[in-house]
């Protein structure tokens, strides 16, 4: 999974987007285009192809917007902590010039 990472988001959200769009079309094809000579002699793999890709895009989709929330919540704790380290830094200085005082 770590290789996901090397990619970038938009090209990501295309292909799962791109397995949705595809899993829905094959779907629909395959359950209400069976009249259709080339749907109909395909019409079981298709409707078999394409709630197979539905599923996975789906799938594909939860996980990435999983991935893309917990990488907005290490944003926002990196942010608290970098606010953290600078407070800690101001008091670690006035405690310094309390000791030199004495």
């Amino acid at each position: 999974m770590w290789l996901l990472h090397l990619l970038p988001d938009s090209f990501l959200i295309y292909v799962i987007n791109g397995i949705c769009i595809a899993g829905a079309v094959a779907t629909i094809l395959g359950f209400f285009l069976g009249w259709v000579p080339f749907v109909d002699r395909w019409k079981l793999p298709l409707q078999l192809l394409g709630i197979a890709l539905l599923v996975a895009g789906v799938y594909f989709k939860g996980g990435y917007s999983t991935e893309m929330e917990w990488r907005a919540r290490v944003a926002e704790v990196e942010k608290k902590v970098a606010v953290a380290e600078a407070k800690a830094k101001q008091a670690n200085t006035k405690v310094k010039k309390k000791s030199l005082l004495r």
